[in-house]
This record gives C-alpha cells, structure tokens and sequence, in this order.
C-alpha cells in the first residue's frame, strides 16, 4: 500500500505508554510500512524478538527525535549547506552574493568550494551582518598573508584547497571564533520512562483486542484501560503479570487510596484491573500463577461503591442565561452566524457534542422541524437513532437556525451529504486578509472547538463557562418549571436520547436547594396551586402498575 505523507511526521501522534506494530506505525507516521522497517535497520529497536514485532511508544518517540535531530546540520552565518556534498560548506573566494528580502531578509547566493555547485540560503539581518564581518576579515587575513607567503605552506591555501570537512586550523583570531553550537541531543531531557515489560506489553494487546471484539468497548474505553494498566505495572516496577498475591492486591488497594484519584477513578480503575487479572487467569502459562482468590482482593469496600454512584452537584444555566449569552454573540461573519446556528440547535434539542459535529445537511427536516440522529451516520451515544424535535425554549433560536440552513442549502450550495456546521480554515486568494477565515465543506475533527466556543460565549456575558452538556440539564430543569404532564415529560426526555424517562429524573434537572426548600413547603398546604388532579393521579398510578407487571 502506497502512502503519500508529509515529509515530517508528527511525533505527538504517538504515546509514551502505547505499543505498537509496524502497521500502526505506518497510519500513524503516514508512511509506508517499508520504511519503517527501514528505520528498525538504522536503529529503532523492537521490545523482543519475537514475531510480529512491537515497539514501545517511548522507544519510539525517542528514536524518532534523535534520528531527526542527527539530520539536522548547523551552519554558521558565513556558511552554505551543499545539497550535492551533502554537507556544511564555505563559499568559493569571491562567489557569494546577496540579494534584499522582504521583511529584512537576505537571500545569498555562493559556489560551493568544493564542487562548485551553486548553493543557496536565506539570513535574517544579524547574521548577514556577522557573515559581511567576517567576510572581511578573512580578506583581510588572505590580503596580510598572501603579501608575505604565497606558498603551499600558506594555512589559508591549505584551507581553501581542503574545502568542506578539512580539519586544517581555523585562521581566524580566537577572538573571531564562537563557542561550537550544542547538539540537539545534549540539550534533550533525559527519558523518565521506566523499562517495560515485553511479556505484559504483548499480553495487554491481546486483552484490549479481546474487549474491542466481545464487550465492544470504544478506543477511548480501552484507553481508559490502559492507563489503567499502566498505572498497575509501574507500581509493581513493571514484574510479570503472573506474578500475583494476595498481599500485592492489597498492597495496590493501599497505593490507589492514598493517590489523588476520586473515588469514581479508583472504583473503575480496581474493576478494570480486576477484569484482566481474571481474564489473563484463563490464558496458557498464567492459569497456575494467578488464585482467583487472590484476584477477589482487589474488590473496593461498599462505602467507595456508594460514593462512586453518588450523583454530583452539577450547575448549569438557566434559559435566561442562554438567552443572554446568545444575545451577545456576534453575527458579523460567516463563522460567527454558523457558531450562532450551532449554539441555538443545542438549545433547541440538548443534543450531544459528539453527533452535533457529524451531522449533515440531509438529517434536518425544516418542515418537521426536527433533526433525524442516524446512527449510521452521525456519532450519537452507543448508536441509538434519536429523533430531535425543536423545544419551545425561544422563537429567535428557532430562527436563527432556520436562517443559517436556509443560508447553507441556497447560498451556499451544500448537498445533503455535506456538513451541517462547516470546518473553518484559513482564507485563501487574492483580496484576502492575514488572519481571514473561511468555511469550507468538512467536518470538524472533534467536538473541543465546539466546547471551547460555548465557554468563550459564556464568558463574554460574564457567566460561568458552562459546557454543551450542561443544556440537557437546563432542558430537563425548564420542564421541571412548565409542570409538564406524564406524556410530554416523556417526549422530552425522548427528545433527549433517554430510553426511560428515569434517565432524565435520575441523571440530570437538579433541583436547586433553594428551590426544593419551597416546594416542600408548599406540599404542606393542602389547598396548594400544585397538588396533582385525580386524573394525573390516576395516570401515575396506572403507569407505575404497568412498570412492576
């Protein structure tokens, strides 16, 4: 397979606490598998011997810089690099010429000493001066010299004969001479990654496979795994897994509870541990090494079970508050009317951050005036299909999306198969300014430039920089307000991708302290405005009857 790629890769691709195969590798770095086994010839080091071959993410990332760094070449001011030499040389005696750049800049243009090939190379103004400084001294030296000794014995013709990588005295005053630049690898930190296992690293693959294939855990699940596995073999300075006690299960529970993690973060990172020590227990060669029993002990105790499944306080904004920062986002541009048109729509449906950067032109039915979340084509949460129908929470959020998908299918031209919300990109063209955006036919990568956008909107209306989630809350709490009956609470949080409506009671619409203060004291008074009426009773009762049948 033939992949075009950059030049240089980005190294940030890869994790430290990752292995990897040749074929990631390659996906990763965008390069053919070819040369990355051309890199294993020049140095990069596999974990073992064996076959397929893996690479530590650390080992990796190391190499990788150090065998970028090593190409780099260093020149002085008075230097070119020779592409045909294939390295540093001087300019041949009275070849150089520069020429002014924009900005300062100077372009220079030599023979190069030794092959007389023409090199060339751009200098800002510093060190065009210092190459002009020492341009002149050196004619100096050759004028001083060549007045006296005219000889082969001369240093400077035996300096100009040697060419580049002559190892002849420089016949420069010490004065002249600088301080040799340091290698890029002696300025690099040295690696605080410990040593891993290879027998764990191989083993840990094949336990990620096993929950991608049989439990169908997302890669951000898995990730979640394998930090947490990391985490477990430092602690034990990276032994064999097999190698498993009871007095080790108790000696991590101790390390985890002192550590910063919450209670919900230790909870989780004991089960998945658990999880693979129990699975690992299964496989050849470790069925004799790992007790089950042992394993048991990693069980948290029922007070971190309760305190993980405790709902946290949550604040979020009321519709005032969206509609006060909605007010004040600006409309001047493109992208502001299409960051508008995104912020209404979440508050129109509470939509997930996730779906809302995959949808398309084609899942809105402006005469229905609802978004259909396919989830064959739009990233909704473990794949349900959600129909999204506009909430009355505000006519100007209802128009200002209608505006913006009238604008994008008329104006625009978009096909159904195009993005709702465009990726913005740098402007091109004539007529252009420096710093000009532009929207262009793509999706957006991810939803973090939508969440930073919905902060930034809130901060500029002197609020809490609340997050697109937070509107599901303040949809569930407005329904709360309109004492919504049994059926319309259930198209609401229908609305919201919830199966039950227990979902939507259970996980989100808080009910402020304040708030529930009153509304107990108001169930006191029995001729009080909010007591429901027999039919609701009814209902409920009927409702509840079916639930337990």
């Amino acid at each position: 397979m033939t992949v075009h790629s950059k030049r240089r890769s980005d190294k940030r691709k890869v994790r430290i606490t990752t292995t990897y195969s040749i074929p990631e590798l390659s996906i990763l770095y965008e390069k053919n598998e070819a040369t990355i086994r051309t890199w294993m010839e020049q140095g990069l080091k596999p974990i073992d011997t064996s076959s397929p071959s893996l690479f530590f993410g650390w080992v990796v990332k190391d190499w990788h810089e150090t065998w970028w760094d090593n190409r780099r070449k260093i020149c002085e001011p008075d230097e070119f690099y020779c592409f045909r030499c294939q390295a540093v040389t001087k300019a041949a005696s009275g070849s150089d010429n520069y020429a002014v750049l924009k900005h300062n800049n100077f372009r220079g243009e030599a023979l190069c000493s030794v092959c007389g090939t023409t090199v060339f190379r751009n200098l800002s103004a510093e060190q065009f001066t210092q190459a002009m400084a020492r341009r002149r001294v050196v004619e100096n030296e050759i004028q001083r010299f060549n007045k006296y000794d005219t000889s082969s014995s001369n240093p400077l013709n035996q300096n100009e004969k040697a060419g580049c990588g002559s190892a002849s005295p420089n016949p420069l005053p010490e004065m002249l001479q600088e301080d040799p630049v340091a290698t890029v690898a002696a300025r690099r930190r040295p690696s605080a990654i410990l040593p891993q296992n290879p027998y764990n690293e191989r083993m840990k693959r094949e336990w990620f496979s096993y929950l991608r294939a049989t439990a169908g855990r997302s890669g951000k699940s898995v990730r979640k795994d394998e930090i947490g596995l990391a985490r477990f073999e430092q602690f034990f300075k990276f032994e064999n897994f097999g190698v498993w006690s009871k007095a080790k299960a108790i000696a991590y529970k101790t390390f985890l509870a002192a550590s910063h993690l919450q209670t919900a973060s230790l909870v989780a990172e004991l089960k998945g541990t658990k999880r693979s020590l129990i699975w690992l227990a299964q496989n050849k060669g470790y069925k004799a090494k790992i007790d089950l029993l042992d394993v048991e002990y990693l069980n948290p105790s029922m007070r971190e079970l309760r305190v993980s499944q405790a709902s946290a306080g949550k604040t979020f904004p009321s519709l005032d508050d969206v509609l006060k920062a909605f007010r004040m986002m600006p409309a001047a541009s493109m992208l502001d009317k299409c960051d508008r048109a995104l912020f209404a729509l979440v508050a129109l449906t509470g939509i997930r951050d996730g779906a809302l950067v995959s949808l398309k032109v084609k899942h809105f039915i402006a005469s229905l005036k609802r978004i259909h979340q396919d989830p064959r084509s739009v990233a909704t949460k473990f794949g349900k299909e959600i129909f999204s129908f506009f909430l009355p929470v505000g006519k100007e959020l209802e128009k200002e999306f209608m505006e913006w998908h009238e604008l994008l299918v008329n104006q625009l031209k978009y096909g159904p198969e195009d993005p709702l919300f465009p990726k913005a990109a740098h402007a091109t063209g004539k007529g252009t300014s420096i710093g000009a955006y532009e929207l262009v036919p793509m999706h957006l990568g991810d939803a973090q430039t939508v969440i930073r956008m919905f902060k930034r909107t809130f901060e500029r209306a002197g609020l809490r920089p609340f997050t697109p989630h937070r509107f599901r809350d303040m949809l569930v709490a407005e329904g709360y307000k309109r004492q919504l009956s049994i059926a319309q609470f259930k198209a609401w949080s229908q609305n919201l991708g919830h199966a039950t409506p227990k979902t939507s009671l259970a996980s989100y619409g808080s009910i402020p302290t304040v708030e529930q203060g009153q509304l107990i004291v108001d169930s006191a008074n029995e001729n009080s405005e909010n007591e429901f009426s027999r039919e609701q009773f009814a209902a409920m009762l009927k409702a509840i009857e079916k639930k337990l049948c």
